[in-house]
């Protein structure tokens, strides 16, 4: 008895498989378009606006009142003539003004010299404020003086003996003269004084 065996056929190669169904993407009738909106119209609503609180103006500021005028005349009556004199001189050290700076007066070891400010009378009875450097001693001490009625004023002073210089301010109504001080000999201090006399 023969059995018959079943195989099955194979496939042919190659064979191609089924093609897709192409799908129609293409839109029924025509495309829907939106209607623009109407002139002054927002697509969302807004808020009404709300402006901050008006501030209060600042008050007005006082106006400016010009200060005097710079008086010449003024200025000359409170700048002084400075005279220094020592001890038995026949004449002053006249140092020459420089500014509010005067030129060097001259003392000799440590004795006092008298200093003279010489005012315009008109000045009389004005204050003067003293301020000194280190080194120098004021005898007796002075922090203020007043103008005589005859527009002088005057003041002692000496260098301190570990002192070669130093300056004294004399200030009147804000005009400032400074007096410098320097300690030299005796031939030195009586030559500036014969200098001056010529």
């Amino acid at each position: 008895m023969s059995c018959l065996a079943q195989t099955s056929s194979p496939s042919p190669a190659g064979s191609a498989s089924p093609s897709p169904t192409p799908v129609d993407f293409s839109f029924p009738g025509p495309i829907p378009v939106r209607p623009p909106d109407p002139p002054g119209t927002l697509p969302f609503p807004v808020p009404p606006p709300n402006p901050a609180p008006a501030l209060p103006k600042p008050p007005a500021l006082p106006l400016a009142v010009p200060s005097a005028a710079f008086n010449p005349l003024q200025f000359q009556r409170l700048v002084p003539i400075v005279e220094v004199w020592r001890a038995g001189a026949r004449s002053p050290q006249l140092p020459r003004r420089q500014g509010r700076f005067v030129e060097h007066a001259y003392v000799a070891g440590n004795q006092p010299v008298m200093v003279r400010l010489q005012f315009d009378p008109s000045v009389a009875g004005k204050v003067i404020t003293v301020t000194a450097s280190a080194g120098i001693i004021f005898d007796p001490p002075e922090a203020a003086l007043v103008v005589r009625p005859t527009g002088e004023s005057v003041a002692t002073v000496r260098l301190a003996d570990e002192f070669a210089h130093g300056h004294v301010d004399f200030s009147c109504d804000g005009i400032r003269t400074t007096v410098p001080f320097e300690r030299s000999s005796p031939a030195v201090v009586a030559s500036h004084e014969s200098a001056e006399a010529r």
